[in-house]
């Protein structure tokens, strides 16, 4: 769990304004908690359990009250500032670089109140009013124009669309990510976080392609450089990918199929690839290759290592950069 910062209040606050007051979870509260395992998102998308088991809506408060302790944050019960009757949850989820998450439930009997933005502009001030937090952070799904809106007039901006980024059940989905705090503003461009993008990989290609060639007048522009192997019947057994420019060459995709190693495919792939390097002109063929797969393959044809990214892509292992000089024959 990421430890509580130490400027924030280590007990639960009490926060009141327009009607609204935010303050600890009780079990009195369970005719609301109660309402939301109703709903058919809620508990989709927030630890509120999907039945209204007395035994499961007692431990949900449980949870609620333990948050703080935990270091996880701050749970709030949304409550009628008049009865003090609860109508949602709202929480601030504590990050280690100053940026905080956020998001909240309302039952349905008690939406369209204005009790969502109250409470997410009386939390949200509070919590920017410390120094430890910088930036507070909300997800809500592009069609949801009621979360969307709550953000909106609570003060957070658009700031990127998410592509297929958040669990809702066994589906990811599209999120808008919203943000508030201070140096947060409206951009002057939309933004889209997504997986694989064949169009926007041709189009930066295209645009650096042409960026290079006028900042190398006379170079020819990078060429890519490929070598396979395949077996009689057309199987492939090995491959690499790669590209070459001016004098500078780098290897980016080598595989050898489990049944053609040991069988020095792999250093066909390596000469293949540096004989053709070398006739366009290539001297120094770069490469990497974490520690769990093959820096010392590499190593044995002549690659030496000029550094390396410790505890990539997990801890205990490393990304190993090689080049390799190439002689003139």
């Amino acid at each position: 769990m990421t430890a509580t910062p130490l400027l924030l209040p280590r007990t639960m606050p009490v926060l009141e304004d327009a009607g609204v007051r935010l303050r600890p979870f009780t079990h009195a509260d369970a005719p609301a908690v109660r309402a939301a395992t109703q709903d058919p998102l809620i508990p989709l998308i927030t630890t509120v359990p999907a039945t209204d088991d007395d035994g499961e809506v007692a431990a949900y408060v449980e949870r609620q009250l333990g948050r703080l302790d935990e270091g996880v944050g701050y749970s709030f019960a949304i409550a009628d500032a008049a009865t003090d009757t609860c109508v949602g949850e709202i929480g601030l989820w504590m990050r280690a670089d100053g940026r905080c998450g956020t998001g909240y439930w309302v039952v349905p009997a008690r939406r369209r109140g204005g009790w969502a933005s109250r409470a997410l502009t009386l939390l949200t001030a509070w919590a920017l009013d410390h120094d430890d937090v910088g930036v507070i952070e909300l997800l809500a799904e592009p069609g949801n124009a009621a979360s969307r809106a709550t953000a909106a007039r609570a003060g957070y901006q658009e700031v990127a669309l998410l592509r297929r980024h958040e669990p809702v059940g066994e589906e990811l989905r599209d999120m808008v990510l919203h943000r508030a705090g201070r140096g947060v503003a409206t951009d002057p461009w939309t933004a889209e976080v997504a997986e694989a993008d064949a169009a926007l990989d041709q189009r930066l290609s295209d645009e650096l392609d042409a960026h290079n060639a006028a900042a190398t007048p006379g170079l020819a522009p990078a060429r890519e450089l490929t070598v396979r192997l395949t077996d009689d019947a057309g199987l492939l057994l090995a491959g690499t990918s790669g590209w070459t420019w001016g004098v500078a060459g780098g290897i980016a995709l080598t595989w050898v199929a489990p049944q053609a190693r040991g069988t020095g495919a792999g250093s066909r792939l390596l000469d293949l690839f540096e004989t053709e390097a070398r006739a366009r002109g290539v001297q120094h063929v770069f490469t990497t290759s974490f520690t769990f797969q093959a820096p010392g393959f590499y190593q044995r044809h002549g690659y030496e290592e000029i550094g390396r990214w410790q505890g990539l892509p997990v801890a205990g292992e490393a990304d190993v950069h090689l080049v390799k000089q190439l002689g003139r024959g």
